[in-house]
C-alpha cells in the first residue's frame, strides 16, 4: 500500500486566481502555472502514478490571519497531484483539509499525506 508524506512550501493560488478567462476560453493563470512549477520541484518523484483509490489529508499553514476558505485552495492542489502523482484526481475517495490553528508567516506551506485505500 503506497503512502506518501511531503510538504510543499509556498502559498497556493485560490480558485479565484487560478483560472482566467478570455472570451469563452478558460485557462490556468500565470500564478497557477508558477505554483505548478513550484510543486513539481518539491513533490516526491515516483516511478508510476498512483491509479488506485486514495485518502488525502492536507494541512494548510496560512501566511496570515485573513479569512480564507479552505476549499478555495483545493483545486490547485488536486491539479498538481494529478500532474505529478495521481492518474486522476477522481481517485481521491477520502479527503480532509485542515487549516492550521495559527498562521505561519515565515513558512507558509501545505503538508500532504496520501495513501492508497485497500479494498
Amino acid at each position: 500500500m503506497p503512502s506518501y508524506k511531503f510538504t510543499i512550501h509556498g502559498i497556493p493560488p485560490t480558485v479565484n486566481t487560478y483560472w482566467r478567462r478570455n472570451g469563452h476560453r478558460y485557462f490556468i493563470s500565470k500564478a497557477g502555472i508558477d505554483y505548478k512549477r513550484l510543486w513539481a520541484l518539491q513533490a516526491p518523484r515516483i516511478a508510476k502514478k498512483v491509479s488506485e483509490s486514495v485518502e488525502l489529508n492536507i494541512v494548510w499553514f496560512r501566511p496570515d490571519k485573513r479569512r480564507r476558505d479552505a476549499d478555495n485552495v483545493l483545486k490547485p492542489i488536486l491539479d498538481c497531484l494529478s500532474d505529478t502523482m495521481l492518474e486522476d484526481d477522481s481517485l481521491v475517495d477520502i479527503l480532509r483539509i485542515d487549516k492550521s490553528p495559527s498562521p505561519d508567516k515565515i513558512n507558509p506551506r501545505i503538508e500532504i499525506a496520501l495513501s492508497t485505500i485497500e479494498d
